[in-house]
């Protein structure tokens, strides 16, 4: 099938017939925290993902790093939303760790205005499940974004349970959980 160029309406339909397909198999967030300095950009979010989700999820939001971990620490959310760059000078680069502080293990969506591939290797380094420009923002990017998420928590589901399959009794009789031997006698 050949690719449909990605500023077309062709590309549109097919992101969106991917939203469709996304409903059906998503992961449900009931509680979501927009981290975003600017209203408007924090209402047009909170509007997309009310079309995505419905309007039966919970979205809540705060303009600054101290706000969402009052917010956090108050009720932890199912996903966050972070901006990159919050006035007056944090980043999510350095609002990822404060979060996690905060016993906060679920994804986190960075979207970021000046995203490029290093800086999103580096935002994902930092503890962000995805990223996205903020351009790009839309119910297609979230979408992709959340089935990149489900297929994340998968592979670590399988780990982990290949982890838990490994054959104890494999394991020689002669050595400890320290994995060190016995002493001679």
């Amino acid at each position: 099938m050949p690719s449909i160029p990605p500023r077309t309406g062709g590309a549109f339909l097919e992101r969106n017939s991917a939203l469709a397909i996304a409903r059906q198999n998503r992961p449900r967030f009931n509680d979501i925290l927009i981290v975003e300095d600017a209203k408007l950009d924090a209402a047009r979010l909170k509007a997309t993902l009310h079309s995505i989700f419905g309007y039966d999820i919970v979205t809540r939001h705060a303009a600054t790093l101290g706000n969402s971990l009052d917010r956090v620490i108050e009720r932890q959310p199912d996903l966050i939303f972070l901006d990159d760059h919050l006035k007056p000078n944090d980043n999510a680069a350095h609002t990822i760790p404060f979060l996690r502080r905060c016993n906060y293990t679920g994804p986190i969506i960075v979207v970021s205005g000046m995203l490029d591939r290093k800086r999103a290797a580096l935002l994902t380094r930092a503890g962000a499940a995805v990223a996205i420009h903020k351009d790009s923002l839309d119910s297609g990017s979230i979408a992709e974004a959340l089935a990149q998420i489900q297929d994340q928590a998968a592979a670590l589901a399988d780990k982990s349970s290949a982890l838990s399959d490994v054959d104890v009794a494999a394991v020689p009789e002669d050595e400890t959980s320290t994995g060190r031997t016995k002493p001679l006698k």
